[in-house]
């Protein structure tokens, strides 16, 4: 192989030091321009171990010549080639959004520091349209940073820094973005590369080839210059969306948050704004499914103006984030039951929305005896009580709002029992039954509700 002369594209970045790159290798002009320029760079010396990764969506008839081509193209420039058989179920995204999704998932099962990707500056102008045309914000406007760490999801704030460190590989790594289309053919016709072709990239049913071959060209027509402006507009974007993130992590911070809850003493001080941008940073930090706009919008208003008994409360997708007295909490209510649990010993449990842990504490929890006896942990039911030593019998639904408990989780909170009998409700009240002794040491058990079964 000839070594490169101009147009280079890009040269090594010697801060990234050595480190392993695998390359997205689809088989066209983009991917292929790509790792034959990693190629000379490691010809040339630059310290990275590369490898290459081809994803066979099956999607095409063609789909397994283009796995021939690409390992014998990997074969002839001594690349290592890992091909990924994927199933694309469009289930309600579109075929388009879930070719993507599991692409990017095969990407995810890297053993690299770095997946490359061909993106280039055609590819960023194209999808600014897309976003702005959808009415997309300027996290959206930003498109594609040259950057990203591969498991922060895409929704997730991160501004296209080039890593100091490796610490949250795999990255994603665009070194293209800078040069347009016309550039990535001149460096094949140089090099004499051959590639793929991929007919769908000709159907206009997809609206992103819509973009490619008609709207882009059309206002090339009247603005020359119009891939570098839009390029300008990502990284504009890019650059706000990056301020706004870190004005909004200042606020919540200020706010006191937690994972799953937000106080409200601080928050309702904010402009409206401002309450919208530190409710989608808080919600951000559990879930990367958002609700729209409008809704974060109405749901600030309710927050501000409902009365204060009130329990506003915003759904959307499997999570639930409402107000109780003054805060905010985020959670994903369980899709089933809560299955009965004999416990033994005092043993941790984890039920996904929840976590029933244990105290010693002298004077104060349940006997050690009735622990001995075995307990069930189970559902609470309509209408029950326990009798409180030194307060008597008291209904369950007094003792949790007496406790502070949200409404939203009284029906999930569960009890523990002996036969018929209920011993205690976790981090609550223990019944005066099986109380410990006041010299004794008892075992206090702790109910913390956790916000999601997948955060």
């Amino acid at each position: 192989m000839v070594a490169s002369k101009k147009p280079i594209l890009f040269d090594w970045p010697l801060s990234l030091g050595a480190c392993s790159i695998e390359a997205a290798l689809s088989g066209g002009l983009d991917s292929v321009v790509l790792l034959h320029r990693l190629v000379i760079l490691r010809q040339q010396g630059a310290p990275l171990t590369l490898s290459a990764l081809h994803v066979h969506h099956g999607l095409q008839a063609v789909a397994d010549q283009w796995v021939d081509f690409c390992q014998q193209l990997c074969a002839t420039w001594q690349v290592p080639l890992r091909v990924e058989h994927v199933r694309v179920s469009a289930q309600g995204k579109g075929l388009e959004a879930a070719a993507r999704h599991a692409r990017y998932a095969a990407f995810a099962t890297s053993q690299a520091q770095i997946v490359a990707l061909a993106h280039h500056a055609n590819d960023q102008a194209e999808t600014v349209l897309l976003h702005a045309l959808r009415g997309g914000g300027s996290a959206a406007l930003a498109a594609m940073p040259a950057w990203r760490p591969l498991h922060k999801p895409s929704g997730q704030p991160y501004h296209g820094q080039q890593p100091t460190t490796f610490d949250e590989a795999p990255y994603l790594w665009r070194p293209l973005l800078h040069c347009n289309r016309s550039q990535l053919a001149d460096y094949a016709q140089q090099h004499q590369l051959t590639w793929q072709e991929d007919p769908s990239n000709q159907q206009l049913h997809w609206r992103r080839n819509v973009v490619r071959h008609q709207l882009l060209p059309a206002i090339e027509q009247f603005w020359p210059n119009a891939l570098t402006q839009l390029q300008q507009t990502a990284q504009q974007a890019a650059r706000e969306h990056q301020l706004l993130d870190e004005y909004s992590q200042a606020d919540l911070q200020q706010c006191g948050a937690t994972a799953t809850t937000l106080p409200l003493h601080h928050w309702q001080q904010l402009s409206p704004l401002r309450q919208q941008a530190v409710l989608i940073a808080f919600l951000r930090q559990c879930s990367t499914t958002l609700p729209s706009t409008d809704a974060i919008a109405q749901f600030c208003h309710d927050c501000q103006h409902a009365t204060p008994s009130a329990q506003p409360a915003l759904l959307f997708g499997s999570w639930q984030l409402f107000r109780y007295r003054q805060q905010l909490h985020l959670w994903q209510p369980p899709t089933t039951a809560l299955p009965a649990h004999t416990l033994t010993t005092p043993d941790s449990i984890e039920l996904g929305y929840g976590r029933l842990s244990w105290q010693r504490q002298l004077g104060r929890g349940i006997a050690t005896a009735v622990v001995a006896n075995g307990l069930t942990l189970r559902p609470r039911q309509a209408g029950e009580s326990i009798t409180i030593a030194g307060i008597g019998r008291r209904p369950l639904k007094k003792l949790f709002q007496e406790a502070g408990v949200p409404l939203a989780w009284r029906e999930v909170w569960p009890v523990l029992s002996q036969g018929s009998d209920i011993v205690a409700i976790p981090s609550i009240a223990i019944a005066a039954p099986y109380q410990a002794e006041a010299k004794e040491m008892g075992y206090w058990p702790q109910w913390d509700m956790t916000p999601a079964t997948n955060a």
